[in-house]
Formats: C-alpha cells, sequence, structure tokens
C-alpha cells in the first residue's frame, strides 16, 4: 500500500492502481488499501467505482469516526458520479 500511495504521489496514478487492485486481491478487507484505491480512481475521474470502493473502507474499518468519515465520503462521491 505504501509504495502504491507514493507512486500516485509521483504522477503514475495507473501503476498506483494497478498495485493497489494487487493488494486487495491479496487482503480484499484492507481498509487502508480500499481507501487508497478509492482516491486514486477519484482522480482519474472514476467516480462511481471510487464510491464503491470507499464504502468497501467503511465497511472494514475498525474505527468508528474514520468508519462514519469514510461512508461520508463515499456518499460524496456517489453524489458526484451522479451529476456527471
Amino acid at each position: 500500500v505504501i509504495g502504491a500511495e507514493g507512486e500516485a504521489q509521483v504522477g503514475t496514478p495507473e501503476g498506483a492502481i494497478r498495485r493497489l487492485r494487487r493488494a486487495i486481491e491479496l487482503s480484499p478487507d484492507h481498509a487502508k488499501a480500499l481507501d487508497a484505491l478509492a482516491k486514486a480512481l477519484a482522480q482519474q475521474g472514476q467516480l462511481v467505482e471510487s464510491a464503491e470502493c470507499a464504502a468497501r473502507a467503511a465497511e472494514h474499518e475498525p474505527d468508528a469516526r474514520a468508519r462514519a468519515r469514510a461512508f461520508v465520503e463515499a456518499g460524496m462521491s456517489m453524489m458526484e458520479a451522479a451529476e456527471d
């Protein structure tokens, strides 16, 4: 996940998305990987898939505040996707 986040920061979002998808294949409940993938997808304009990943991240977030924040972000992403 750290490598994918670094890759996204240096300007290769496709590589970051690829790494994050692989991380999620290995650990489907990894909230941080799902959240990072949601953000990377949103940057690429893939808002529906981003919202789905954000909702999945929220489901697996153990901290109640972080879980609530993730659900809000997922809802906002879905609203933005609906507007397009």
